[in-house]
């Protein structure tokens, strides 16, 4: 669910908080690195401007993203950062009627605590508007330690889908 709380008369602007929860998964699925085994939530704060068939978001959204202590996060000794933040532009295009193409890049908060702080990634979205009111956005996201390896494919990375609903 996303909140418009401000938008400018002419409709080209708005600013928009949407909230996030995720459901915990099991200790088995903490420890394999699937899941976390507590309930995440989160908050974005989401500028968006529209010009026809484009527009832009640019995104600055925290997470907190606790975990069963009890229990290592994919076989990982050290603690991870429980505080998650990310920074990101959103270019999205307007494909057809119902159907707008998306490549979010930005800057996240890398969760091992051993690790360097931030990494990069690149998003890439389908959201498919089920109506005026209801959208629904599949995605592929790859990260890695910079932009570079994430674009060439080249060097220790991580990738993640996900379908999300607004």
């Amino acid at each position: 669910m996303k909140w418009r709380f401000f938008e400018s008369e002419d409709g080209l602007w708005a600013l928009a908080i949407k909230p996030s929860f995720t459901l915990p998964g099991s200790n088995q699925q903490q420890i394999h690195g699937l899941d976390l085994a507590l309930p995440s939530y989160g908050l974005n704060l989401i500028s968006s401007h529209y010009w026809g068939a484009l527009e832009v978001h640019v995104n600055a959204s925290y997470m907190k993203s606790p975990y069963n202590t009890n229990y290592a996060v994919g076989v990982s000794p050290p603690p991870n950062r429980t505080n998650i933040l990310f920074f990101s532009v959103a270019p999205v295009w307007r494909a057809s009627q119902n159907i707008r193409l998306a490549l979010d890049t930005g800057v996240t908060t890398n969760p091992p605590s051993s690790e360097q702080y931030l990494t990069s990634y690149a998003l890439l979205v389908a959201i498919m508007s089920v109506s005026d009111e209801v959208d629904v956005g599949l995605s592929y996201m790859r990260s890695a330690a910079n932009m570079g390896i994430v674009i060439a494919n080249i060097g220790a990375s991580t990738s993640r889908s996900e379908i999300g609903f607004t």
